[in-house]
């Protein structure tokens, strides 16, 4: 039986997610056997499926349309008047707008009484429509027979609410909470590309600007229709101008009011393209000196950029696995955090912690760490499901990020375990898995120097063409903006053009030069001179760091601030002892009592974490060296 106590709990009208169950469940057995077409406010029916290749609801040739109706009835069982006269509505509309469908199909949450059924069928005279009706115990036939983590979704223990969603944000969140800095968070290049990838409206505004323009110019082009109709061509340009805005609008419409599978769609079916025609016309403008020339070419632009943007959205809502790399305190917490937080009109999405993966764990091991409440998620399908159905109820795509999948234990561990995700997520359209992990090279290595170091991302990426991996350079372009936020919340006065712009690229870097110089922000402080490397305030870096383990939760073991320090105190004796830049991790654990502690409460994996060192494979069989981050740190360490 359906839960549908837990159905009717879930966010969201009822009648729209009933049409999305219902939808998605067609969508799953029968999409590949035609062409499925799915779009809101569509005329007399929700969805329907022109079958191209023979399959069990029917021979090639035939066209289904499903309308799926959420009434209650009345206190009989009956349907009420309006029902009926809504039924019989959609059915003209059908036959007005779509009347080559054979087969049109009504989907009720109930079984129609004797009378009711009577009645519907009898409708079958006044159409060529072979009607069906559908009720709960299709639903529940389908549902069982091949969509079993979609019931749980809608009817089951997956079915979560976005208070559910916020509350495992909230909890998951808690420890790297230090190393998200809500109160001035500054955009990154990838920051933005990814919301795209999300379908984010605002993060679009270029498609709604060049729609404004390409009216403006439409706008133009009427009040002067008297001499520019004369010139051969104006037919081709206002036929041209008027298409692209028609299909822009649709889409730009459909993004703002968050109807992905529409926009989808929509973008499928683009046909917009500048003829040659339409720059012919132009040139015969150029050669006239005509006043609107230029604006007429001004607009053949806005279109040809208007096909480049919505190409990249086809790509863009086309991504599924992504991978953001950036050195230690590149700011790839922060990403994480910031990204799958709730905001107005999405609701939070998953993070989930690198320092979860330990040895031998896989996907599924990811997952059950996620449970919350009475939902738990026993592999990681499970999750996938939930929030992709999440997703559609938002009507928007919702975010899971892994972050900090370098902290790993072992990070090749998990190059297949990605492969096997990548070909999962092919039925969780409306779900973007994002991992970050930091790149093996030091500042001195991205400068040039130093030592080359195995890349994480080779060692625990599939190939790009399976994970497009994306580069997080911390601030990036908005690195003085940051300066000037930074220093403006932290209440401290000078002279920005001073400021070390390379230096502050780095997020950490310039977060810990606040915080060493203003951390209370009860007065203001003025500063004349800004470090230019890290050596200066290594201290501060250290003891931040330090403090930060010690405040975190859920440990299998605690740790005392004077029993870190001893523990960088080692690691300096044991590099200095070793005269190398690095040390078997073994050896460290040994010397550090860590060789018993589970992975996410090793000392190892902090202080990994906290961009203190590095940890790189030795020899392709599970044994690591480690070293610091910076060959500076390094030093500072065992000089101290």
């Amino acid at each position: 039986m359906l839960n549908w106590g837990k159905f009717c709990e879930l966010p969201g009208a009822k009648f729209n997610n009933f049409e999305l169950v219902c939808r998605s469940v067609i969508r799953q057995f029968y999409a590949e056997y035609g062409d499925f077409r799915a779009l809101s406010n569509q005329p007399g029916v929700e969805f329907h499926l022109n079958i191209n290749k023979a399959c069990p609801l029917g021979d090639i040739g035939r066209w289904f349309g499903w309308q799926c109706k959420w009434h209650e009835p009345n206190q009989n069982g009956s349907l009420k008047a309006a029902t009926k006269r809504d039924i019989e509505d959609s059915l003209n509309k059908t036959k007005t707008y779509l009347p080559n469908i054979t087969d049109w199909v009504l989907w009720v949450p109930y079984q129609l009484v004797k009378d009711d059924q009577k009645w519907y069928f009898g409708l079958g005279s006044k159409t060529n429509f072979n009607l069906h009706l559908y009720t709960d115990v299709e639903l529940e036939e389908y549902l069982n027979s091949g969509c079993p983590t979609l019931k749980r979704s809608y009817f089951g223990d997956l079915a979560i609410t976005e208070e559910e969603l916020a509350a495992l944000h909230s909890r998951n969140v808690k420890p790297i909470e230090r190393r998200w800095f809500k109160d001035v968070h500054i955009e990154s290049d990838i920051g933005f590309r990814l919301r795209r990838m999300l379908g984010e409206h605002l993060a679009w505004s270029d498609l709604s600007n060049t729609l404004t323009s390409l009216k403006s110019t439409i706008e133009l082009i009427d009040v002067n229709s008297a001499s520019l109709s004369q010139i051969e061509g104006f037919k081709h340009l206002t036929h041209n101008c008027n298409l692209y805005v028609q299909e822009l609008a649709g889409i730009e419409l459909s993004l703002r009011d968050k109807k992905m599978e529409e926009v989808n769609h929509l973008l499928f079916c683009w046909s917009c393209d500048v003829s040659i025609e339409c720059y012919k016309y132009v040139r015969k403008l150029r050669r006239i000196n005509h006043p609107c020339a230029l604006h007429i070419t001004n607009a053949l632009a806005d279109m040809a950029y208007a096909g480049k943007v919505v190409k990249q959205l086809k790509v863009y809502l086309g991504k599924s696995l992504i991978a953001v790399l950036s050195e230690a305190g590149g700011g790839k917490t922060q990403l994480a955090a910031q990204l799958t937080s709730p905001i107005d009109g999405r609701p939070a999405g998953v993070l989930i912690l690198g320092q979860w993966l330990g040895r031998g764990s896989s996907l599924n091991n990811l997952a059950q760490r996620c449970s919350i409440g009475s939902i738990a998620f026993h592999t990681f399908e499970d999750l996938l499901s939930c929030l992709d159905s999440a997703a559609k109820r938002a009507r928007t795509r919702l975010p899971l990020v892994i972050d900090g999948l370098s902290e790993a234990e072992n990070p090749k561990d998990w190059k297949t375990e990605l492969e096997i995700l990548s070909s999962m997520l092919k039925d969780y359209p409306n779900v973007l898995v994002i991992c970050t992990l930091r790149t093996s090279c030091s500042m001195q290595n991205r400068l040039g120097s130093g030592d080359n170091k195995e890349s994480f991302a080779e060692v625990s990426l599939p190939e790009e063409d399976i994970m497009e991996r994306l580069i997080l350079d911390g601030f990036g372009i908005f690195t003085e903006g940051a300066i000037r936020d930074y220093c403006k919340y932290y209440r401290i006065k000078t002279d920005l053009l001073k400021a070390p712009v390379d230096f502050f690229r780095r997020p950490l870097n310039l977060f810990i030069f606040c915080e060493v110089t203003n951390p209370g922000r009860s007065r203001e402080v003025t500063v004349t001179h800004f470090p230019n490397s890290l050596v200066s305030i290594f201290n501060k870096y250290i003891e931040y760091a330090c403090d930060r383990i010690c405040g975190l939760k859920n440990l299998s073991y605690s740790y005392r601030m004077d029993e870190l320090i001893s523990y960088i105190n080692i690691l300096g004796i044991a590099l200095w002892e070793a005269g190398s830049r690095h040390i078997l991790e073994s050896d460290f654990k040994s010397r550090t009592d860590d060789t018993r502690r589970s992975w996410d409460s090793s000392i190892v994996n902090l202080l990994s974490q906290e961009g203190i060192i590095f940890r790189d494979s030795v020899d392709g069989f599970g044994n690591f060296s480690i070293s610091p981050a910076y060959d500076s740190l390094g030093g500072f360490i065992v000089a101290k």
